[in-house]
């Protein structure tokens, strides 16, 4: 196998680890989006070279997706109901 196949495939699963943690909400915002970033560099370099890990890359940037918009989400209750409790 060649370097720049176990590269993209350590890099798919490391994406794919990433999204799963970055569905914990507010801690896990950073890991989030992180994956997503690998996932989207994993993504251009799969058009040139073939990846196992395809399905990983593609439910990672999916994850990442929803474990951000999460917790923004949550964030945004939190801000909510702490500027009602100032009335």
């Amino acid at each position: 196998m060649s370097a720049i196949k176990l590269h993209l495939l350590q890099r798919s699963l490391r994406a794919h680890i990433l999204a799963w943690v970055g569905l914990i909400p507010i801690f896990g915002m950073p890991c989030a989006f992180a994956g997503w970033m690998i996932a989207r560099d994993c993504r251009r370099l799969q058009r040139t070279v073939p990846n196992a890990a395809s399905r990983y890359v593609l439910r990672a940037q999916l994850l990442s997706i929803l474990g951000t918009l999460f917790s923004v989400l949550v964030l945004g209750l939190l801000a909510l109901r702490a500027t009602k409790n100032l009335h």
